[in-house]
């Protein structure tokens, strides 16, 4: 178990930012990180189930827009389907909403190669569906569904942490408010820097600029790689030692 602490005396340099950012370090609310190991898509559903008594205090996006918690829920590891991220309920309103649509557009297709009409009230009302009718119907069953089964009105609860690529593409933040990087991958990146900390640097200024947090997991418990995180305004940081950790970051000697 990783426990992430913020350090207001070490981090209260890190003031402006270019975008405005969903989480906020320097608040009282929790973020709950989960793992995911294996079938992301079925435990981000129990996950769902589980976090159900805990709805009020959810951070959530709403309508487009993000409503923000006394707890943020994030998944790690695994990645589920985007339509995972939403309740069940969510899920299957959306999918009965577009059956009946789909339903609807099949019916007021013309009529060609068999089936029947009447007319009530001038409009042409199909009773008996043509052969092109049946034929969508049995394809469109058949067909496995779409990931994006639920639109952007829908009520979200879960967030996901993002990797690099999530940076490069800009990915939005009420979806990725939260980035994480391995410090063995940013070790070998700057290998090939002349200033050992620049891919650090540019990383943590490319987040803060998409109103994105970094943390950095797997560092060394060494004063070295702590400087290095503080300096670059890495948001947090894994530390297994603490009481190491605030001795040191109450001494100023860190910041010269």
């Amino acid at each position: 178990i990783h426990i992430h602490k913020f350090l207001p005396a070490a981090l209260a340099m890190r003031r402006k930012r270019q975008r405005h950012a969903i989480l906020n370090p320097c608040d009282d609310a929790l973020i709950l990180l989960v793992d995911f190991k294996a079938d992301p898509d079925l435990s981000a559903k129990l996950l769902g189930r589980a976090i159900r008594p805990l709805i009020p205090y959810l951070s959530k996006v709403k309508n487009g827009k993000f409503e923000k918690g006394a707890v943020t829920v994030i998944i790690s590891g695994h990645r589920p389907k985007r339509h995972c991220l939403f309740s069940e309920e969510e899920v299957g309103q959306q999918q009965q909403q577009q059956k009946q649509k789909k339903e609807m557009g099949l019916f007021q297709r013309p009529l060609f190669r068999g089936g029947s009409s009447i007319k009530r009230d001038g409009q042409c009302i199909i009773t008996t569906p043509s052969l092109w009718g049946k034929g969508q119907s049995l394809i469109s069953a058949r067909m496995k569904p779409r990931e994006h089964l639920v639109d952007d009105k829908a009520t979200r609860y879960l967030f996901l942490d993002g990797r690099m690529r999530d940076l490069n593409s800009e990915e939005d933040s009420s979806l990725v408010p939260l980035v994480s990087m391995d410090w063995n991958f940013i070790r070998f990146r700057n290998l090939f820097c002349r200033e050992g900390d620049e891919v650090m640097k540019q990383m943590t200024e490319q987040a803060h600029s998409q109103g994105k947090r970094i943390r950095i997991w797997g560092a060394p418990n060494t004063e070295k790689s702590w400087t290095k995180m503080l300096k670059t305004n890495v948001d947090w940081l894994s530390i297994d030692d603490h009481e190491r950790f605030v001795r040191f970051v109450k001494r100023a000697d860190w910041r010269n």
